[in-house]
């Protein structure tokens, strides 16, 4: 099987994880039996006639270690494999770090009140802006079909910026938010994270586009330094720096 799992791996850059699951007959339980002399498995389920041992789908699914998820199809409810199936995609796509420091529209650096940015830390966010950042969120919902449509995504309630806890939207779901999470500093960008706040899953076939105003030094760099933090409009200079575009 290592052919298969090769392959399969492949299909995604290097360092990317590939998931692997299936819900077969269990190869923990192997019976045979014999018709016109020839040896034929017998179900590996209880009372099922056709879950065979699926043993090569099993080795499959091992080869992936942590990321494998064998199930067998003995259960009468597959909610519960469905649902840990899910909860390992969501683990290992990660939060939606920001790639580059977002501005707010007076090219301010969005950021969260004690945030720290610069070499080493240097400097400090004094006063949490991230509800201000100039981002535009658009769902695509159907893609690939007739059907498909185009929903902009509003911004949340302020104070669901302040408290990533804070996950009810309320009348205003779907909606965007940015956050902090030590996930995204960890990966050498700003600390924070988008996030799409639902009182339900999204539709089948949906995806999000993202696009904010983003500052051309890094996080961690001594040019960030320079650049406004959360003041107030009046106080910031005429010209703000030059921005670039942040797609994701």
């Amino acid at each position: 099987m290592d052919h298969y799992a090769s392959r399969l791996r492949a299909l995604k850059p290097q360092g990317r994880p590939v998931i692997v699951a299936a819900i077969s007959g269990p190869a923990d339980r192997i019976g045979i039996t014999y018709e016109d002399g020839h040896p034929v498995p017998t179900s590996s389920c209880p009372g099922a006639a056709t879950a065979e041992p699926a043993l090569r789908i099993r080795q499959l699914v091992d080869s992936f270690g942590e990321h494998g998820q064998f199930t067998p199809i003995c259960s009468r409810d597959f909610g519960p494999a469905l649902q840990h199936l899910g909860d390992l995609i969501r683990v290992n796509l990660g939060p939606q770090c920001l790639e580059a420091p977002v501005l707010t529209e007076d090219g301010a650096i969005a950021c969260d009140q004690g945030d720290r940015l610069g070499p080493d830390g240097t400097a400090v966010c004094e006063q949490s802006c991230l509800d201000r950042a100039a981002c535009s969120v658009v769902e695509t919902r159907g893609r690939g079909t007739a059907a498909k449509t185009e929903v902009l995504i509003d911004r949340c309630a302020p104070e669901l910026f302040s408290d990533p806890s804070r996950t009810a939207c309320g009348d205003r779901c779907p909606c965007w938010r940015l956050v902090r999470d030590e996930a995204c500093a960890d990966d050498g960008g700003a600390p924070h994270a988008l996030e799409i706040l639902r009182e339900a899953d999204p539709p089948p076939a949906t995806d999000a586009t993202v696009r904010c105003l983003a500052a051309q030094p890094a996080w961690d760099s001594a040019a960030i330094t320079a650049l406004p933090r959360c003041q107030s409009p009046a106080s910031l200079p005429s010209s703000p720096p030059a921005p670039g575009s942040l797609q994701r």
